[in-house]
This record gives structure tokens, C-alpha cells and sequence, in this order.
């Protein structure tokens, strides 16, 4: 099944983009535990909707625009 902005897989959506959860818990300002719990659905809902929002925003983002954000988190800054 083809990874996509609907999928429930949110761990495989951050690999399909390629990036780290550590890159991840960079661009959203959040601890990596947080970021690991989101993705194996232990954490409540709000912050589930918060990360796949995110993940849907960086699918959606031309590549360029997503290289950029990602280039951020790597620096230490959030995801603008």
C-alpha cells in the first residue's frame, strides 16, 4: 500500500520523506520521546492531529520548499 497524506502509518510518512525523528522532534520543537510516542499511537489526540498536520504540510510542500525545512531542523530551528 502507497504511503499518503491519509495514512495512518505516520512513522512510514516521516521515512518517506526522509527524515529522522530526531529531524522531526528539531522542526516542531518537541522532545524525540514525544515524537516516538506519537508514531506507535501513545500519545492523545491533539498531538497525533499536530504531527500528521505537519507531516501533510511537508508532503504537500514542493520539494525545494521541504529541503529548506528540513535544512532548518538540522540547524536546531523549527519548522516555519
Amino acid at each position: 500500500m502507497a504511503l499518503g497524506r491519509h495514512s495512518t502509518d505516520l512513522g512510514g510518512r516521516r521515512h518517506a520523506l526522509g527524515a529522522t525523528q530526531r529531524l522531526m522532534a528539531r522542526g516542531l520543537g518537541i522532545d524525540l520521546e514525544k515524537v516516538i510516542a506519537i508514531e506507535r499511537g501513545g500519545a492523545p489526540d491533539d498531538r497525533l492531529s499536530f504531527y500528521a498536520a505537519w507531516l501533510s504540510r511537508l508532503e504537500g510542500a514542493a520539494p525545494a520548499r521541504r529541503k529548506q525545512q528540513f535544512e532548518r531542523a538540522a540547524n536546531g530551528e523549527r519548522f516555519v
